[in-house]
């Protein structure tokens, strides 16, 4: 599995979640299995995403999609975006 994992502060994050939903690169289309949401808990507006992919030219092809939206919409919902596509080599449930 592979991992495209974003990071970025946002000015509101309840602005940024209803953006999130319109789906403006196209998640329903990429391939993504799943993705999690997390903010930094002291920090409420500070966002990290998890997009998991089968394999890494969908996570590639999604991360141009995500700088493309990046671009259109500046820092009006989005500041300061990093993006790093990783392997999950294990994942193991402890449960």
């Amino acid at each position: 599995m592979y991992v495209l994992r974003v990071e970025f502060d946002v000015p509101d994050y309840g602005e940024w979640k209803k953006a999130f939903d319109t789906d403006p690169a196209g998640r329903q289309k990429s391939g993504i299995s799943q993705y999690r949401i997390m903010r930094t808990a002291n920090n409420p507006n500070h966002v990290m995403v998890d997009f998991d992919f089968e394999n890494s030219g969908q996570a590639e092809a999604f991360s141009a999609s995500l700088r493309k939206v990046w671009e259109d919409i500046g820092a009006k919902v989005v500041n300061n975006p990093e993006s790093r596509i990783v392997e999950a080599v294990e994942v193991k449930n402890l449960k």
